[in-house]
Protein backbone atom coordinates (compact mmCIF):
# COMPACT_ATOMS: atom_id res chain seq x y z
CA UNK A 1 0.00 0.00 0.00
CA UNK A 2 1.08 3.49 -0.69
CA UNK A 3 -0.04 6.20 1.84
CA UNK A 4 -0.20 9.85 1.63
CA UNK A 5 -1.07 12.73 4.03
CA UNK A 6 0.03 10.36 7.06
CA UNK A 7 -2.13 7.32 5.95
CA UNK A 8 -5.42 9.51 5.49
CA UNK A 9 -4.91 8.04 1.80
CA UNK A 10 -4.10 5.09 1.31
CA UNK A 11 -3.76 3.74 -2.05
CA UNK A 12 -3.73 0.26 -3.68
CA UNK A 13 -0.97 -0.40 -6.25
CA UNK A 14 -3.90 -1.69 -9.02
CA UNK A 15 -4.63 0.36 -11.73
CA UNK A 16 -6.67 3.32 -11.10
CA UNK A 17 -6.14 5.97 -14.30
CA UNK A 18 -6.68 5.52 -18.07
CA UNK A 19 -3.61 4.83 -19.68
CA UNK A 20 -4.22 7.81 -21.98
CA UNK A 21 -3.09 10.56 -19.29
CA UNK A 22 0.14 8.44 -19.53
CA UNK A 23 0.44 8.36 -23.49
CA UNK A 24 -0.52 12.71 -22.99
CA UNK A 25 2.74 13.28 -21.18
CA UNK A 26 4.73 11.18 -23.14
CA UNK A 27 3.62 13.23 -26.22
CA UNK A 28 4.42 16.27 -25.20
CA UNK A 29 7.52 15.12 -24.50
CA UNK A 30 8.52 13.60 -27.23
CA UNK A 31 6.98 16.60 -29.10
CA UNK A 32 9.81 19.47 -26.46
CA UNK A 33 12.38 17.29 -26.44
CA UNK A 34 12.03 14.03 -29.27
CA UNK A 35 11.31 10.39 -28.94
CA UNK A 36 14.75 9.69 -27.17
CA UNK A 37 13.90 11.76 -24.59
CA UNK A 38 10.10 10.81 -24.12
CA UNK A 39 12.25 6.75 -24.07
CA UNK A 40 14.10 8.14 -21.09
CA UNK A 41 11.33 9.63 -19.17
CA UNK A 42 9.13 5.85 -19.63
CA UNK A 43 12.78 4.50 -18.31
CA UNK A 44 13.08 7.11 -15.37
CA UNK A 45 9.53 6.74 -14.07
CA UNK A 46 9.08 3.01 -14.56
CA UNK A 47 12.28 2.77 -11.82
CA UNK A 48 10.84 5.27 -9.54
CA UNK A 49 7.86 3.21 -9.94
CA UNK A 50 9.49 -0.58 -9.32
CA UNK A 51 8.77 -1.71 -12.15
CA UNK A 52 11.52 -4.15 -13.24
CA UNK A 53 10.72 -4.92 -16.75
CA UNK A 54 11.15 -3.74 -19.83
CA UNK A 55 10.32 0.35 -19.33
CA UNK A 56 8.05 -0.30 -22.83
CA UNK A 57 5.50 -2.80 -20.99
CA UNK A 58 5.10 -0.64 -18.02
CA UNK A 59 2.24 1.72 -19.49
CA UNK A 60 -0.80 -0.20 -20.33
CA UNK A 61 -4.56 0.54 -20.64
CA UNK A 62 -4.76 1.26 -16.85
CA UNK A 63 -2.34 2.16 -14.38
CA UNK A 64 -2.15 3.33 -10.79
CA UNK A 65 -2.49 6.87 -9.43
CA UNK A 66 1.63 6.50 -8.32
CA UNK A 67 2.42 5.77 -11.56
CA UNK A 68 1.12 8.49 -13.26
CA UNK A 69 2.64 10.95 -10.68
CA UNK A 70 5.95 8.97 -11.26
CA UNK A 71 5.76 9.92 -14.65
CA UNK A 72 4.86 13.56 -14.55
CA UNK A 73 7.43 13.77 -12.15
CA UNK A 74 10.08 12.56 -14.48
CA UNK A 75 8.89 14.67 -17.46
CA UNK A 76 8.78 17.55 -15.63
CA UNK A 77 12.39 17.42 -14.83
CA UNK A 78 13.31 16.46 -18.23
CA UNK A 79 11.37 18.92 -19.52
CA UNK A 80 12.01 21.73 -17.04
CA UNK A 81 8.32 22.45 -16.86
CA UNK A 82 6.84 22.87 -13.78
CA UNK A 83 2.71 23.04 -14.55
CA UNK A 84 3.59 19.25 -16.70
CA UNK A 85 -0.35 18.56 -15.50
CA UNK A 86 -1.79 21.26 -17.74
CA UNK A 87 0.53 20.89 -20.79
CA UNK A 88 -0.26 16.79 -20.49
CA UNK A 89 -3.90 18.41 -20.42
CA UNK A 90 -3.55 20.20 -23.11
CA UNK A 91 -1.83 17.47 -24.92
CA UNK A 92 -4.86 15.12 -24.43
CA UNK A 93 -6.77 18.24 -26.19
CA UNK A 94 -4.68 17.99 -29.84
CA UNK A 95 -4.95 13.80 -29.12
CA UNK A 96 -8.53 14.00 -29.28
CA UNK A 97 -8.70 16.45 -32.42
CA UNK A 98 -6.80 13.82 -33.99
CA UNK A 99 -9.08 10.85 -33.62
CA UNK A 100 -11.91 12.94 -34.58
CA UNK A 101 -13.21 13.14 -30.85
CA UNK A 102 -13.31 16.65 -30.94
CA UNK A 103 -16.16 16.78 -33.77
CA UNK A 104 -18.06 15.10 -31.07
CA UNK A 105 -17.67 17.49 -28.49
CA UNK A 106 -18.35 20.27 -30.54
CA UNK A 107 -21.43 18.54 -32.76
CA UNK A 108 -22.82 19.13 -28.38
CA UNK A 109 -23.97 22.50 -29.61
CA UNK A 110 -22.46 25.14 -26.83
CA UNK A 111 -19.51 24.72 -24.52
CA UNK A 112 -21.36 24.20 -21.49
CA UNK A 113 -22.94 20.88 -23.20
CA UNK A 114 -19.34 20.19 -24.79
CA UNK A 115 -17.78 20.43 -21.49
CA UNK A 116 -20.23 18.51 -19.83
CA UNK A 117 -19.63 15.64 -22.49
CA UNK A 118 -16.00 15.90 -21.65
CA UNK A 119 -16.43 15.72 -17.56
CA UNK A 120 -18.48 12.67 -18.47
CA UNK A 121 -15.35 10.89 -20.11
CA UNK A 122 -13.15 12.64 -17.33
CA UNK A 123 -15.88 10.37 -14.73
CA UNK A 124 -15.20 7.19 -16.30
CA UNK A 125 -11.22 7.57 -17.17
CA UNK A 126 -10.12 7.22 -13.48
CA UNK A 127 -11.88 5.96 -10.44
CA UNK A 128 -9.84 8.47 -7.24
CA UNK A 129 -11.99 11.37 -8.83
CA UNK A 130 -15.57 12.97 -9.03
CA UNK A 131 -16.67 15.45 -11.13
CA UNK A 132 -19.74 17.48 -11.66
CA UNK A 133 -20.58 20.87 -14.44
CA UNK A 134 -22.25 23.59 -12.52
CA UNK A 135 -23.61 25.95 -15.16
CA UNK A 136 -23.71 29.63 -14.47
CA UNK A 137 -24.40 31.60 -17.60
CA UNK A 138 -23.82 31.95 -21.34
CA UNK A 139 -20.06 32.48 -20.91
CA UNK A 140 -18.91 30.62 -17.35
CA UNK A 141 -19.09 27.44 -15.78
CA UNK A 142 -18.18 25.80 -12.78
CA UNK A 143 -16.73 22.33 -12.50
CA UNK A 144 -16.28 20.65 -9.13
CA UNK A 145 -13.79 17.69 -8.28
CA UNK A 146 -13.61 15.88 -5.21
CA UNK A 147 -11.29 13.13 -4.60
CA UNK A 148 -11.84 9.78 -3.19
CA UNK A 149 -10.07 6.68 -2.41
CA UNK A 150 -8.07 5.50 -3.61
CA UNK A 151 -7.49 8.74 -5.45
CA UNK A 152 -5.52 11.39 -3.66
CA UNK A 153 -5.25 15.05 -3.91
CA UNK A 154 -2.11 16.04 -6.38
CA UNK A 155 -0.84 18.67 -7.95
CA UNK A 156 -0.61 16.93 -11.81
CA UNK A 157 -4.19 15.74 -11.71
CA UNK A 158 -5.75 19.28 -10.66
CA UNK A 159 -3.54 21.32 -13.27
CA UNK A 160 -4.38 18.58 -15.82
CA UNK A 161 -8.17 18.97 -15.81
CA UNK A 162 -7.51 22.83 -16.53
CA UNK A 163 -5.36 22.14 -19.88
CA UNK A 164 -8.52 20.30 -21.30
CA UNK A 165 -11.00 22.93 -20.12
CA UNK A 166 -9.46 25.80 -21.42
CA UNK A 167 -9.59 24.39 -24.89
CA UNK A 168 -13.16 23.66 -24.74
CA UNK A 169 -14.03 27.23 -26.21
CA UNK A 170 -11.56 26.85 -29.06
CA UNK A 171 -14.11 23.92 -30.57
CA UNK A 172 -16.63 27.23 -31.16
CA UNK A 173 -14.23 29.55 -32.13
CA UNK A 174 -13.61 31.31 -29.04
CA UNK A 175 -10.91 31.74 -26.15
CA UNK A 176 -11.18 30.65 -22.82
CA UNK A 177 -9.48 30.86 -19.23
CA UNK A 178 -9.45 28.57 -16.33
CA UNK A 179 -8.75 29.52 -12.59
CA UNK A 180 -9.16 27.01 -9.64
CA UNK A 181 -10.03 29.37 -6.48
CA UNK A 182 -10.49 25.92 -4.47
CA UNK A 183 -7.98 23.01 -4.40
CA UNK A 184 -7.66 19.54 -2.37
CA UNK A 185 -3.87 20.06 -2.58
CA UNK A 186 -4.43 23.45 -1.00
CA UNK A 187 -6.45 22.29 2.10
CA UNK A 188 -10.02 22.77 0.64
CA UNK A 189 -12.80 20.34 0.58
CA UNK A 190 -13.24 20.14 -2.88
CA UNK A 191 -11.67 21.72 -6.07
CA UNK A 192 -13.64 24.04 -7.87
CA UNK A 193 -12.50 25.36 -11.52
CA UNK A 194 -13.94 28.70 -12.90
CA UNK A 195 -14.00 28.24 -16.73
CA UNK A 196 -15.12 31.91 -18.48
CA UNK A 197 -14.63 32.46 -22.41
CA UNK A 198 -15.71 34.79 -25.31
CA UNK A 199 -17.19 33.73 -28.34
CA UNK A 200 -17.08 35.11 -31.63
CA UNK A 201 -20.90 35.87 -31.93
CA UNK A 202 -20.40 37.02 -28.19
CA UNK A 203 -22.92 34.05 -27.41
CA UNK A 204 -22.42 30.65 -26.04
CA UNK A 205 -22.77 28.96 -29.18
CA UNK A 206 -20.52 28.82 -32.56
CA UNK A 207 -20.88 31.76 -34.78
CA UNK A 208 -20.82 29.41 -37.76
CA UNK A 209 -23.63 30.01 -40.21
CA UNK A 210 -25.77 26.56 -41.35
CA UNK A 211 -28.87 26.73 -44.00
CA UNK A 212 -31.39 24.38 -43.64
CA UNK A 213 -29.92 20.57 -44.38
CA UNK A 214 -26.22 21.95 -43.55
CA UNK A 215 -25.85 20.60 -39.94
CA UNK A 216 -27.11 16.66 -41.53
CA UNK A 217 -24.81 16.66 -44.23
CA UNK A 218 -21.80 18.23 -42.09
CA UNK A 219 -22.84 15.43 -39.22
CA UNK A 220 -22.67 12.68 -41.54
CA UNK A 221 -19.71 13.80 -43.11
CA UNK A 222 -17.53 14.36 -39.59
CA UNK A 223 -18.78 10.59 -38.65
CA UNK A 224 -17.61 9.39 -41.79
CA UNK A 225 -14.28 10.85 -41.29
CA UNK A 226 -14.22 10.00 -37.39
CA UNK A 227 -14.96 6.42 -38.87
CA UNK A 228 -11.95 6.47 -41.00
CA UNK A 229 -9.77 7.78 -38.81
CA UNK A 230 -10.73 5.32 -36.31
CA UNK A 231 -10.11 2.59 -38.80
CA UNK A 232 -6.75 4.09 -39.54
CA UNK A 233 -5.58 3.81 -35.81
CA UNK A 234 -6.71 0.46 -35.33
CA UNK A 235 -4.84 -1.31 -38.24
CA UNK A 236 -1.75 0.34 -37.22
CA UNK A 237 -1.72 -0.84 -33.62
CA UNK A 238 1.67 -2.77 -33.05
CA UNK A 239 0.20 -5.46 -30.63
CA UNK A 240 -3.11 -6.80 -29.37
CA UNK A 241 -2.52 -5.35 -25.99
CA UNK A 242 -2.53 -1.63 -28.29
CA UNK A 243 -5.04 -2.56 -30.17
CA UNK A 244 -7.43 -3.70 -27.20
CA UNK A 245 -6.27 -0.35 -25.47
CA UNK A 246 -7.72 1.41 -28.43
CA UNK A 247 -10.77 -0.27 -28.59
CA UNK A 248 -11.05 0.73 -24.84
CA UNK A 249 -10.95 4.17 -25.38
CA UNK A 250 -13.53 4.33 -28.15
CA UNK A 251 -15.63 2.48 -26.25
CA UNK A 252 -15.81 4.82 -23.09
CA UNK A 253 -16.73 7.49 -25.74
CA UNK A 254 -19.65 6.13 -26.23
CA UNK A 255 -21.24 4.57 -22.96
CA UNK A 256 -22.46 6.47 -20.59
CA UNK A 257 -21.45 5.10 -17.40
CA UNK A 258 -18.76 5.34 -14.68
CA UNK A 259 -17.94 1.54 -15.52
CA UNK A 260 -18.66 -0.96 -18.41
CA UNK A 261 -17.60 -3.88 -19.06
CA UNK A 262 -16.33 -4.65 -22.65
CA UNK A 263 -16.27 -8.32 -24.03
Amino acid sequence: MAERDEGIWQVDTDRHVRGSAARAILRYVERALGKDAADAVVADAAARDGHTGHPARWITSWMSHDAICHLADAAAGACGEPDIGRRAGEEGMRILHERGLADLLRSAGTVTAAATALIDGANKSSDGRLHRVVPIDDHRLDVVATYVPPGFPSPFFCSNLTGFLVGVPALFGGEGVVAEPECMVRGDEHCRYELRWTLADGQGRSAAPSGPGTGVADAFIERFEQLHTMATELAQADDLETLLGRITDRASTSVRARRHALA
